[in-house]
C-alpha cells in the first residue's frame, strides 16, 4: 500500500505540472528518510539487544535485566532520540498531509494536467507499459526466488 500510494502521489504531481524533476526530487527525498536516514540510525543501535532487553524485563519483571536495559538506553539516547524524531516527523507529515486533504476536500479541483492520456487509453498507458512489465517481471521472479 506504500509504494501504491506513493507511487499514485507521484504520478499525479508529473501530470499536474510536467515537470519530471519536482517527481525525481521527491522520490529522491523520500528514499533518503525512509531508507538512508533510519537504516544508518538504525545501524547504530543494537536492536535485537534492546529487543531482548525489554522481552526478558516483560517476562521476568527482573531488577538486575531492567538496569541493564537502561544502561543500554542511557549510552544510546542520543540515537535513540535521533530516530524517534525522524519516525515521528515522517508519522507528523502524513498526518498533517491527510489532514489537510479532508479539510480541503472541496476545494481540491484537478484540473486539466499538461500531460494528458487520450480517452479511452487509460488501461493501456498505464498496465501495459514497458516500466510496468519490467515491475511485473521482477516481482514474479522475486516471488519465485523467495518460495523456493
Amino acid at each position: 500500500m506504500y509504494a501504491f500510494g506513493l507511487g499514485l502521489f507521484l504520478a499525479i504531481v508529473f501530470v499536474k505540472t510536467g515537470n519530471i524533476k519536482i517527481t525525481i526530487a521527491l522520490h529522491a527525498l523520500i528514499n533518503f528518510i525512509s531508507s538512508v536516514l533510519l537504516t544508518g540510525l538504525i545501524s547504530k543501535l543494537d536492536v535485537d539487544q534492546l529487543m531482548q532487553y525489554y522481552g526478558d524485563w516483560q517476562m521476568l519483571a527482573d531488577a538486575e535485566t531492567y538496569a541493564a536495559m537502561m544502561a543500554y538506553v542511557s549510552e544510546h539516547l542520543l540515537w535513540i532520540l535521533a530516530m524517534f524524531v525522524v519516525v515521528l516527523l515522517q508519522y507528523g507529515l502524513a498526518f498533517a498531509g491527510i489532514l489537510l486533504l479532508i479539510i480541503n476536500w472541496k476545494k481540491l479541483v484537478l484540473r486539466k494536467g499538461e500531460v494528458s492520456i487520450p480517452k479511452g487509453k487509460w488501461f493501456l498507458t498505464i498496465f501495459c507499459n514497458l516500466g510496468m512489465g519490467l515491475f511485473v517481471i521482477f516481482g514474479v521472479l522475486r516471488i519465485t526466488l523467495e518460495i523456493f
